[in-house]
């Protein structure tokens, strides 16, 4: 912005007042079209200038939808002018910028708010690099989208003079809140913002490239379409695991459930994912290098980009303290050995406490960590010895009860059969036998539907938000699970949860979101038939395997006509 603006003259420019926001305005209309105007002659003209005649300018001269002015007085979008103040908004925006991109955004915005002529992006990342903070075009982008900053014609980037207080105050005030945080939770920031500027990219992508097709994608697209996908790459025995993985990745946008007959929420869909068994079982396999991709071995990642911690080597301890930073956030933490996290004295209370999404206060002998409320999710592979009737040994684990009370969890036992499936596909992913093709418009499909349903702003009065409807016919499906296996369950005690049937639902909720853009409508999404058979399926196989296999799941699911 000029130097000019803003200062007082002979004719006391002073700021703050309406005729200085109408200089403002006349200002920036002018830089907007690259000319510039006497200083004096706009002051002099904000002066007398009327509002309607203001107005009428503005619509003379045209300037697009990326013209804005967020003042205390007036606000301009593009070429509407209002006669109110923008200053709450302007708050929001950067709540809204910290709570989505971290620390490193409030430190970007000082950054520019101390820029008085603004900045080339050349010369913002080069300051932003000085600070340790990734530097992202797609920050940039949302700066501009939401209204902190705005674009001169030469290419530089502006703060909003007319907004500097509400800014300002703003940043204060998450300053105050980020110096009570834990420094490994501050030294995660960087992070966070690469990961929102990789989501970001994708979804700008999605949205600006390939919506059509994403969108005539998600016409014929269903939880059935993908497990047929993944059936003919994969096989029976191994498809069905990889399926629950990226169902949970659909699952983490924690969508609302809701009753067909009362229209309340009852659930949401967020869910933990858990495999135990032994090692080699394709544990890892599912929840890690499907989701993230493994370049060497040709495997296209299908999970959502940048949402996706990988928490490899990471001790629980740490994972405690920086969790901190996602507080409010919705992302999805991969720990490829869980098990050895409950290897740690004092860590059982503090996991379980994350796994609930409960609020985590944690004391060691230097400081206390919290109290923050964990509001991310978690895909782990929990490596356990299995005998003959795996489920016997396995509740032997004293930390057992702890996951499967609050975890989607499934068992694997290495079978021969299993062995041979794994070995075969093993070699086929060697030869280049195994095709993984859609990945891509799979996962801008899955990027749009957990940016309509967690609210982002880059897709409001675009996508809505669609909860998923529960109505009587889904209870009562999974009633009739529950009567089949109940009854061949000698004695009356069954081995599992209730909470196990809540389970099935929220993994059916879940794979129905995958049919958000099966229908024109912005209307609770439906569980269908396959989504529901696909859960079924995991009810009846948990609960043969944590009653210690007193009956043959195939022959229930036959009995239920789940062919799945």
């Amino acid at each position: 912005m000029s130097p000019l603006i803003g200062r007082r003259g002979r004719s006391s420019r002073r700021r703050g007042t309406k005729a200085w926001e109408r200089y403002m305005i006349i200002k920036r209309a002018a830089s907007y079209y690259g000319r510039t105007v006497d200083d004096e002659k706009a002051w002099s003209s904000a002066r007398s200038i009327t509002a309607e005649e203001l107005r009428e300018f503005l619509r003379d001269l045209g300037p697009g939808p990326d013209f804005r002015f967020s003042g205390r007085f007036y606000t301009v979008r593009g070429s509407e002018l209002v006669e109110g103040s923008s200053w709450d908004e302007i708050r929001e925006a950067v709540e809204e910028t910290a709570g989505v991109w971290g620390e490193s955004a409030v430190e970007a915005l000082e950054i520019l708010m101390g820029a008085d002529d603004g900045l080339t992006e050349r010369e913002f990342s080069a300051k932003l690099k000085v600070r340790g903070i990734p530097y992202s075009k797609e920050f940039v982008k949302w700066l501009l989208d939401l209204g902190l900053a705005a674009r001169m014609p030469d290419g530089r980037i502006c703060k909003l003079e007319e907004a500097k207080k509400p800014i300002e105050d703003a940043i204060e005030e998450l300053n105050s809140r980020y110096r009570r945080m834990d420094p490994a939770a501050r030294s995660e920031m960087p992070e966070i913002m690469r990961m929102e500027a990789e989501f970001q990219a994708a979804l700008r992508e999605a949205m600006e490239k390939r919506f059509d097709e994403v969108v005539e994608f998600g016409r014929g697209f269903s939880s059935t379409t993908l497990a047929d996908r993944l059936r003919s790459a994969f096989g029976d025995l191994l498809y069905y695991d990889i399926l629950l993985a990226v169902a949970q990745q659909y699952s983490i946008a924690d969508a609302p459930v809701v009753s067909a007959a009362t229209g309340t929420v009852t659930m949401r869909t967020g869910f933990n994912l858990a495999l135990f068994g032994e090692p080699g079982t394709g544990k890892s396999f599912s929840i890690a290098t499907m989701i993230l991709g493994d370049e060497r071995r040709a495997i296209p990642p299908h999970g959502l980009p940048g949402r996706n911690r990988y928490c490899g080597g990471m001790t629980p301890a740490k994972f405690i303290r920086l969790g901190q930073a996602y507080e409010g956030l919705k992302y999805n933490f991969i720990v490829p050995e869980f098990n050895d996290w409950f290897r740690y004295r004092g860590m059982v209370e503090a996991l379980k406490l994350a796994m609930e999404h409960g609020t985590i206060r944690y004391e060691t002998a230097r400081r206390t960590i919290g109290p923050y409320r964990f509001t991310c999710f978690l895909s782990v592979a929990y490596n356990t010895r299995v005998g003959l009737r795996g489920y016997e040994v396995t509740v032997s684990d004293p930390n057992f009860n702890a996951i499967e009370e609050r975890m989607l969890c499934r068992l694997h036992r290495m079978t021969k059969e299993r062995y041979v499936e794994i070995a075969r596909k093993q070699m086929e992913m060697a030869l280049g036998r195994v095709r993984l093709e859609g990945s891509e418009t799979l996962r801008a499909h899955l990027t749009l539907v957990h940016a309509a349903e967690t609210g982002h702003p880059l897709v409001r009065g675009m996508l809505a938000e669609r909860p998923v409807v529960v109505d009587e016919g889904i209870y009562q499906a999974v009633s009739r699970a529950r009567d089949a296996v109940l009854s061949e369950i000698p004695g009356d005690r069954p081995g599992f949860s209730p909470r196990l049937e809540i389970r099935a639902i929220q993994l059916a909720s879940a794979l129905a979101l995958m049919r958000y853009f099966a229908e024109d409508s912005e209307d609770p999404i439906k569980i269908d038939d396959g989504s529901l058979k696909l859960a079924i399926r995991f009810y009846v196989e948990e609960a043969a395997v944590r009653s210690r296999e007193m009956f043959d799941p195939a022959q229930v699911l036959s009995k239920l006509a789940v062919d799945i």
